[in-house]
């Protein structure tokens, strides 16, 4: 394995350095990476993310003008109050990891970062109870590709009624949404249609007893995970994404399979063991076969992975 070194230097002391004048290469000519790691630093933040933004300059200087991902990775952070200055110091700023800190909450003035073309925020396992207010779409003005919310306590269908940001209210142009490892259910709120540029939809090991059927508009959707959820039945709009490549639904309460799934072309992975799938439509066998062996695994399209074991049907 790759090791990569640490460094050593303290907050201040890297700030300083990338705002010097020769701050844009390493000496030798090369251009310096574009990424801050300041990950695992909990007793220099002493909980507030102060001690970055407290040491930036109020315009941008010397390699800071090209920061594109910043890493503040388990870092003991309780709150990210003046993280908004980040959009001033940092201009080309386009990924965010703030995975790993204990914040309950992303205040508004994220919302800075977000506006100025933020395109990732990682923000897993961070105690959040709502989607951010802050990530809005507000009309338009975002650029946000990918969302990771994985790992909090959010809960509820995420809809309008909700406390924070409602599903259906993120930016369009997300491509990844991650909300896996949640309390999201009994279902997700319908709204979540309308992000018809997703690609890949993570809802795993969430509350989920039933789901909406609005995935007639989600064309461009290539990998969606279901496991480990409640799920008694799948919803028929899901035979009309057409992109679909992967889809896992492992670990739910199934009892049948939608209609038109063979229709689905692209689909190279399915994976629904664990259910309790009685019987297959004479559709689905045509393409897939019958399952065979302890996986219960379907082996007449050479091209699809399909396992059903598990299940009474295997």
């Amino acid at each position: 394995a790759m090791f990569i070194k640490k460094d050593l230097r303290k907050i201040p002391a890297i700030v300083s350095d990338l705002q010097s004048p020769h701050a844009d290469n390493d000496g030798g000519g090369k251009k310096k990476s574009s990424t801050l790691d300041l990950s695992r630093r909990q007793a220099e933040f002493g909980g507030s993310i102060a001690a970055l933004t407290g040491r930036l300059p109020p315009s941008p200087s010397g390699a800071l003008r090209d920061i594109s991902t910043l890493n503040l990775y388990a870092s003991g952070l309780t709150d990210l109050n003046s993280v908004e200055k980040l959009a001033v110091a940092l201009p080309s700023l386009e990924s965010v990891h703030i995975g790993g800190n204990p914040l309950g909450e992303i205040p508004d003035g994220f919302g800075a970062l977000v506006h100025a073309g933020l395109l990732e925020l990682w923000a897993e396992d961070c105690g959040l109870r709502e989607i951010p207010r802050c990530l809005t779409d507000g009309g338009g003005v975002s650029a946000l590709r990918v969302l990771r919310l994985t790992g909090n306590a959010l809960c509820g269908d995420l809809g309008d009624g909700c406390a924070g940001c409602p599903v259906g209210s993120l930016p369009r142009s997300l491509q990844t949404l991650a909300l896996d490892r949640n309390s999201v259910g009994p279902s997700v709120s319908a709204g979540i249609g309308s992000l018809t540029g997703l690609e890949v939809l993570h809802l795993r090991g969430n509350a989920l007893e039933a789901l909406p059927d609005v995935f007639c508009g989600m064309a461009s959707l290539s990998v969606l995970h279901l496991s480990s959820n409640r799920l008694t039945a799948l919803p028929s709009s899901l035979a009309d994404c057409v992109s679909l490549t992967e889809l896992y639904v492992n670990g739910n309460a199934l009892v049948a399979l939608p209609p038109g799934l063979e229709r689905l072309k692209n689909l190279t992975i399915f994976c629904a063991q664990d259910n309790r799938i009685e019987e297959l439509d004479e559709e689905f066998i045509g393409r897939f076969g019958r399952p065979e062996g302890e996986d219960g695994a379907c082996r007449k399209d050479p091209e699809a992975s399909v396992l059903l074991g598990g299940n009474p049907v295997a």
